[in-house]
């Protein structure tokens, strides 16, 4: 695996990145080069203040593959009808998940009432907390179900 020594021309976000004159250091070629393979879109073109810039993440992606492997968007390999199944699906599975939730908390809630543990109950009252935000964002999944606009 190729190690790179050069230092980065930028952090941003704990994410490195190189500029043109790093990169022709880095990969043995012009700079002429380097901005060939921006426009050509073999490199994503980042900018900052003018300049180009490739990441760290990419950069090591070319090195080891000779290419820089971007990930798809569902779009791309799902068509709309695929996608509204694939909702529909997800929106059941965590129905389920919430109904057997409701059953342990509700069995937690009696059990409760025998432990004299305050952690316990602080305990109970988040895993509540976190029960009602994923059931409202349920509810939200379902009166905005997906359209053709997301694709």
């Amino acid at each position: 695996m190729p190690k790179i020594l050069e230092k980065p021309s930028k952090i941003i976000n704990g994410i490195k990145f190189y500029d043109t004159d790093k990169l022709s250091k880095i990969l043995e070629t012009s700079k002429i080069t380097i901005f060939k393979y921006f426009k050509e879109g073999k490199f994503p073109p980042v900018k900052f203040a003018g300049k180009y810039y490739l990441s760290a993440e990419d950069l090591m992606n070319y090195l080891n593959l000779g290419v820089i492997v971007k990930p798809m968007a569902f779009s791309e390999f799902l068509t709309y009808k695929e996608m509204k199944n694939f909702d529909k699906k997800i929106i059941e599975a965590t129905e389920n998940k919430l109904k057997m939730i409701e059953k342990v908390i509700e069995r937690n809630k009696e059990r409760i009432k025998y432990i004299n543990n305050p952690m316990a109950k602080i305990a109970l009252e988040s895993y509540i907390k976190r029960y009602e935000k994923i059931k409202k964002d349920l509810e939200e999944a379902k009166k905005n179900p997906i359209s053709p606009d997301d694709m």
